[in-house]
């Protein structure tokens, strides 16, 4: 029988404090797996430092170690195992970015290595359906698209926002090339009345519904529970002072443009910017 893969996430300011703290966690897990008699595949036991870009990893840090000896035993050096670091200049392609769920992530939550997956599974589609145009018809090809571009741009899009603006140009001109396809358009032709004649919605916009979709969530409280306390309402700081924006969720003052793009802010910023009406 196999497992599922187990993932774990540790946040610290201090580097080396980290990397301790981490190998006394990693300790206890491996003591449990032996307990269990679970055998984890050590070959594929690897850590990722999330990092800003520019910073840069001191080389004198601790190692981070699979250490499956229990505390007060004699040390047995075959249960050690020195640990791989994803980062972004490994010289093997496949330790650059980590996939968690379909979602690959580099060391500085880029989303560059998603990205490049991502254009390469609606490159692969985007030829099954020009193989298929002379001899399905129109609503057939609409219905691939669906199926094998669709289902890839639908898939965790809230998150695409934290992407730079050139990564998401990659995808919509693939999902352009789509749209031209399916409606047998010439390869300039403007897109923006295809989308709107075919009820098909551009990446940039499938974004911004999946963000709204996931607030509607979190405003009528079906949302999971661990998101209760992420946001709150400008009500809720003092109800004796009847504001404007009252009903709107409390938007933490962005110092950058990178923190305007992730969903801590993202997702609120839309929701308040929305018309009651649609709300």
């Amino acid at each position: 029988m196999f497992a599922d893969d187990t993932f774990s996430l540790k946040s610290g300011t201090n580097l080396t404090d980290l990397i301790n703290e981490t190998n006394a966690e990693i300790n206890k897990m491996a003591v449990w797996f032996r307990a269990n008699k679970l055998a984890v595949n050590i070959t594929k036991t690897k850590y990722m430092i999330f990092k800003m870009k520019g910073k840069t990893i001191p080389n004198d840090l601790p190692e981070l170690i699979y250490n499956a000896n229990e505390p007060g035993e004699p040390i047995v050096d075959i249960h050690i195992t020195k640990l791989e670091r994803y980062h972004d200049n490994h010289p093997t392609k496949d330790c650059r970015a980590y996939k968690l769920l379909g979602i690959y992530l580099d060391e500085h939550l880029s989303l560059d290595a998603h990205t490049t997956h991502i254009v390469n599974k609606l490159t692969r589609s985007l030829y099954c359906i020009k193989q298929a145009k002379h001899i399905i018809p129109a609503k057939g090809l609409k219905s691939l698209y669906f199926a094998l571009i669709h289902s890839h741009l639908s898939y965790c899009t809230s998150i695409m926002n934290c992407t730079s603006q050139k990564n998401k140009n990659r995808i919509a001109k693939v999902q352009k090339k789509a749209i031209r396809v399916i409606t047998n358009s010439s390869f300039n032709a403007h897109t923006g009345p295809l989308f709107i004649n075919h009820s098909i919605l551009p990446f940039e916009m499938l974004i911004q519904q999946a963000q709204l979709l996931f607030m509607h969530s979190i405003e009528y409280n079906y949302a999971p529970p661990s998101f209760d306390d992420t946001w709150t309402k400008n009500n809720a700081h003092d109800p004796t002072i009847n504001l404007r924006n009252a009903n709107d969720y409390t938007l933490i003052h962005p110092r950058t443009e990178t923190f305007k793009k992730s969903t801590l802010y993202a997702l609120p910023y839309a929701w308040n910017e929305l018309s009651p009406y649609i709300k």
